[in-house]
């Protein structure tokens, strides 16, 4: 479980920079979908590490 939720919060991480890099060029609508994968990313990640502190302890 440990392993799973390092891997997502990594490969994130990644798409996230690289998706950040070519912010600067996408239309607004794009923008808006950018928010909302990082905000739905972030509350995923939360809820990994909180379920893995639960399970593990």
């Amino acid at each position: 479980m440990l392993g799973f939720t390092i891997a997502f919060f990594f490969i994130g991480v990644v798409v996230l920079s690289f998706l950040k890099s070519n912010l600067p060029g996408m239309k607004e609508n794009a923008q808006v979908w950018f928010v909302i994968g990082t905000t739905v990313w972030g509350i995923v990640t939360i809820f990994l590490v909180i379920w893995w502190f639960n399970v593990r302890f």
